[in-house]
């Protein structure tokens, strides 16, 4: 099996942007940053292995954090804080530290390994 046959998954991938807001009264303005509403790579093959879950209860409210490793083509243009939602399951990850996978006798890059970060605060879908 190719390392492109086990990329059965599919994911839409969104660069963090950034967009400097002009100041008022004098003041230097501010740096805002956001996703597009359409995505920068559409269907973009991928693969997620599950990995683990975490709950933190806390006062008032409770955290769940999963991480799960992610592997992408070697030309798949991934980028540190970039959002990943998942086509079949319409699930949003944030993906954290990508770096290229190389072979170590050819230097070759076979695959992007990077960790796809999911948090769910309960607060914030008031």
């Amino acid at each position: 099996m190719s390392l492109q046959g086990m990329m059965v998954h599919e994911c839409d991938i969104y660069h963090l942007q950034k967009e400097t807001k002009p100041g008022k009264y004098g003041q230097p303005g501010e740096d805002v940053y956001s996703y597009k509403d359409t995505p920068d790579i559409a269907e973009q093959s991928c693969y997620f292995i599950e990995g683990t879950t975490a709950s933190i209860q806390s006062v008032p409210n409770q955290l769940n954090s999963q991480e799960i490793r992610v592997l992408f083509m070697p030309d798949a243009d991934v980028k540190h804080n970039d959002k990943a939602i998942k086509k079949d399951t319409n699930v949003t990850y944030y993906i954290r530290n990508p770096f290229p996978v190389k072979n170590p006798h050819t230097g070759e890059v076979s695959h992007i390994k990077a960790i796809a970060e999911r948090k769910s605060e309960p607060w914030l879908a008031k």
